[in-house]
């Protein structure tokens, strides 16, 4: 009692200063504090306003409590799960793998007695070129979606990451004919994201929307900033939707599977990979049929990560400043 809230630590002290100065208020938010021995405590944490019998403000109020069990638990979960899923991933790859060594092993078989043959070494060369390129292909995709590189954050415009990705793909959206509708928010706050990643995210999923309109269509691409609470906060969405032939609902199902693939030519691993860079950006992603007809759209939503508070302490400290 009578302390300064900047005893309670930055992870503590700040939700209640923007209560107290913005109004700003959290709803089952998640963090980790650090106790003197560098120990990690996962909390999740929800503030709200004390007011007096006059309705004004007098003070903020925090609540809060301890995940560490839960974590557990579910770190647990998530090795059991693991487990099970390294078996099912190593059959996928074995099978992948085996079907472009078949090719090569069968002209390697008839390398000794066609040696001479210029049509057979120019169809070998051809053939062994491609399938190597495709376990290559597959061996690298593998590696990006094991691998979970420290998110690179930065304040990103997403309109303008949207924009980006488009016009990389121009030439494929002009060549098979697309019809391109934007229904961009008219506001969207900043997004503290990976640009790299966020970009490779949204090229794998408009890819798939074209590839899904081989002989054209129309793909529709919005966004919308939710001023709702979700559990951590508020959020960005953005929803890309295709006028293909739709996924059967087997199939949904499966769409995050690594290697689960309905393409002659794919490796199924593209929306493996933008799984687990949504999951990293604490986000959702999910596909589903158009229910108003034909087609998918994807959506992800990620989330204002418990809001920017350095942004909001700063707007704070400038207004304190040029009020003295």
């Amino acid at each position: 009692m009578g302390k300064k809230v900047d005893v309670l630590g930055p992870d503590l002290a700040k939700p209640l200063v923007l209560a107290l100065n913005l109004d700003r208020l959290y709803f089952h938010c998640e963090r980790t504090l650090s106790n003197t021995k560098n120990d990690a405590l996962p909390i999740m944490f929800s503030t709200s306003l004390l007011r007096d019998a006059q309705g004004r403000d007098s003070g903020a109020i925090m609540v809060f409590s301890d995940l560490s069990q839960i974590k557990k638990l579910e770190q647990e979960r998530n090795r059991a799960e693991r487990l099970a899923s390294v078996g099912r991933l190593a059959a996928d790859l074995a099978h992948e793998i085996k079907t472009p060594l078949v090719a090569i092993k069968t002209f390697a078989e008839l390398l000794p007695e066609k040696f001479t043959d210029a049509e057979f070494q120019k169809n070998f060369l051809k053939v062994a070129t491609k399938e190597i390129d495709r376990i290559d292909s597959l061996v690298s995709q593998l590696c990006n979606l094991a691998r979970h590189p420290p998110l690179q954050c930065e304040s990103l415009d997403l309109h303008s990451l949207l924009e980006e990705v488009l016009t990389l793909l121009s030439g494929q959206i002009d060549g098979q004919g697309i019809q391109l509708v934007k229904d961009y928010a008219e506001y969207l706050p900043s997004l503290q994201g990976d640009r790299d990643q966020l970009k490779q995210l949204f090229l794998n999923l408009i890819e798939n929307g074209l590839e899904n309109m081989p002989q054209g269509g129309r793909l529709t691409i919005s966004t919308l900033f939710e001023n709702e609470r979700l559990e951590n906060g508020k959020y960005l969405e953005v929803k890309i939707s295709d006028t293909g032939s739709g996924i059967s609902s087997k199939n949904l199902r499966r769409i995050f599977d690594p290697f689960f693939t309905t393409k002659e030519k794919g490796t199924g691993l593209g929306l493996s990979i933008c799984h687990r860079i949504v999951s990293d950006h604490k986000g959702f992603i999910e596909v589903e049929n158009n229910k108003d007809g034909p087609g998918v759209t994807a959506t992800v939503r990620l989330p204002l990560l418990p809001d920017l508070l350095e942004e909001d302490l700063d707007a704070i400290d400038s207004d304190s400043q040029q009020s003295t």
